[in-house]
């Protein structure tokens, strides 16, 4: 084997580490205000090698991979996060969907179009030049804490005075009138307009 041929082999190893890596990373700044991980670092690392590890996988349109990770991949995420299970369950839904739909279709059809050895290596960099753009077109509209609270008997608690996100403290204790900060669109005192 020439030197050439090592070199080139360590470069794919690096860079599909890195695609993962950066597919995971989008991925869990996606679902990070929607769950919240449980507390210490090992949850937090266990939900991101769980998002990453997930988009690794090849997986073709109508592949049965897709049943062989469902279940580990519901229960590694619920156990990473915590909160309401009901909406946990539902981000964990939503994402692996997204995840798998993203997957299959890229490995599906860049090996259709490109069958020779760049196929590898542009799904790789697809992924991540999927998941990294839909991140930077939400991420503004993504609420900046994590949702699912306390819950009373009665539905969720309310929530404490935050005059980061528009809260009853804010703009000196004078009530907010529009919509929920989470919209992504001004909050307006009482008695003023635009």
């Amino acid at each position: 084997m020439r030197m050439r041929d090592v070199l080139w082999q360590i470069w794919l190893n690096c860079g599909y580490f890195l695609t993962v890596a950066a597919s995971g990373f989008f991925l869990y700044k996606l679902c990070a205000p929607f769950v919240r991980p449980r507390n210490g670092r090992f949850w937090r690392v266990l939900l991101f090698l769980t998002l990453a590890g997930s988009t690794g996988m090849v997986i073709w349109i109508g592949d049965p991979n897709l049943l062989y990770t469902l279940p580990v991949y519901f229960a590694l995420f619920l156990l990473a996060t915590r909160g309401d299970w009901v909406g946990r369950l539902a981000v964990c839904i939503i994402l692996f969907c997204l995840e798998m739909s993203v997957c299959a279709l890229l490995d599906t059809y860049v090996e259709r179009i490109n069958r020779n050895a760049l196929y590898d290596v542009l799904v790789r960099l697809a992924r991540p030049l999927v998941f990294g753009p839909l991140w930077l077109l939400l991420r503004r509209r993504l609420p900046r804490r994590g949702i699912g609270g306390r819950r009373g008997p009665d539905g969720p608690l309310p929530v404490p005075s935050d005059p980061e996100n528009g809260g009853a403290d804010a703009g000196g204790g004078r009530p907010f009138v529009g919509p929920p900060a989470d919209l992504g669109l001004r909050r307006v005192p009482a008695g003023l307009s635009l």
